[in-house]
């Protein structure tokens, strides 16, 4: 009989702890974010040592309805604050500051039939440029109750083409494990950890490649489906030929990322 009711108790256990880790909106609901981002390049073209530049930008997400399983989101960034030296041409968020972007939302976070305010003006390469941002814009879940320990994966394949980064192609794996719950700011929140690696080619003119690290945590509130807080950091190798003699040199980036939510309107 004790065996019998230990049993019971080992089997029931995990469920206990076990979460449902989706993504969830409320049609009307608006939720705002600021990400904050802080780049830093040492580098064999740098007459200085290295180069750190700083971005703070406001994402205002509101669900405007429901399809199904999926849900119907507007998202609008807005540049709030940058560095004087910030670099633009890497991270040209401000080609669609300002523009509302729609899409739809799975309750796993993959995005479709994303569009653009047909009131603006895109080029190809600066839709291009939106559809990779947003690509991975809701962290993928694993859209059903998962245990501390376990992990689920993610491939993000990335074609860019901005001032700087002329025909990248780059592939990111990532790796997410469920660490338990955890109190962050009074609620109690899913702690994600984050792992994975990067690597690509850029032309510059000539040849180039690049590998990185991924490493960080995310927190969600599974009661409301939502992200609350991520922190991660980048860290990229690049090894760039010039044409110009030949001329090879060596980059290194760190790339750390900020995001909260910091207001709920209802």
């Amino acid at each position: 009989m004790v065996w019998f009711f230990l049993s019971l108790c080992w089997l029931s256990q995990p469920e206990i702890d076990a979460v449902n880790l989706s993504y969830r909106f409320n049609e009307g609901e608006t939720n705002v974010y600021l990400e904050d981002v802080e780049m830093t390049i040492k580098g064999d073209f740098l007459i200085d040592a290295s180069r750190t530049s700083t971005m703070k930008y406001r994402r205002q997400e509101r669900c405007t309805g429901k399809n199904g399983e999926n849900f119907t989101v507007e998202n609008i960034f807005t540049n709030v604050e940058k560095s004087a030296d910030f670099m633009e041409e890497a991270v040209p968020i401000n080609r669609f500051s300002d523009t509302p972007i729609q899409m739809m939302v799975a309750p796993n976070g993959n995005i479709n039939n994303l569009q653009v305010d047909a009131a603006q003006t895109f080029k190809a390469q600066e839709m291009t440029y939106i559809q990779n941002f947003c690509k991975r814009l809701y962290t993928l879940l694993p859209a059903k109750r998962v245990r501390p320990g376990e992990s689920w994966k993610d491939q993000i394949v990335i074609t860019l083409d901005s001032p700087i980064l002329r025909n990248m192609d780059q592939i990111i794996d990532l790796t997410y494990t469920f660490r338990g719950m955890e109190k962050l700011n009074g609620a109690n929140l899913a702690k994600i950890e984050i792992t994975g690696t990067m690597r690509g080619t850029v032309d510059q003119g000539q040849f180039g490649s690049f590998t990185g690290n991924i490493r960080g945590a995310m927190y969600v509130n599974p009661s409301l489906g939502k992200e609350i807080r991520s922190d991660v950091d980048y860290e990229i190798q690049a090894n760039l030929i010039f044409p110009e003699g030949d001329f090879f040199y060596s980059t290194t980036m760190k790339l750390s990322r900020v995001l909260n939510l910091t207001e709920q309107i209802r």
